[in-house]
């Protein structure tokens, strides 16, 4: 497999919304969730967080390689019809992987998170 033009591993999972969520490769806490209260902290793993509005957090590794370096968040077009989620699965950095969650009815919004092993 040629991990250089790979996309991003996606990886459905119940429930993220609303749940702590650990980076799977040095197992530090990145979202936190305590009273209902969000609280994101990214480790150097972290490519991305997002949720339907928009990014919550971009590396540079991540912009350098979606192209958009210097380009405000409020600036990134996203196509309506695919949204973040789309956007962020074309995402070609070397074994990566994100996190992608659907919120319960009847607010459905989504949320990612992508994570890189780095060398």
């Amino acid at each position: 497999m040629d991990t250089a033009s790979s996309k991003i591993q996606r990886i459905e999972v119940d429930g993220l919304y609303w749940a702590d969520v650990f980076c799977p490769f040095c197992g530090q806490q990145v979202i936190s969730i305590e009273d209902g209260e969000f609280e994101f902290a990214a480790c150097p793993h972290t490519l991305f967080h997002c949720v339907e509005e928009g990014f919550g957090f971009r590396s540079s590794l991540f912009d350098k390689n979606m192209g958009i370096e210097g380009i405000d968040d409020y600036d990134i077009q996203v196509a309506s019809e695919h949204g973040y989620d789309y956007f962020t699965d074309q995402c070609t950095v070397p074994n990566s992987l994100k996190f992608v969650s659907q919120d319960v009815p009847p607010s459905m919004d989504v949320v990612c998170i992508g994570f890189a092993l780095l060398d």
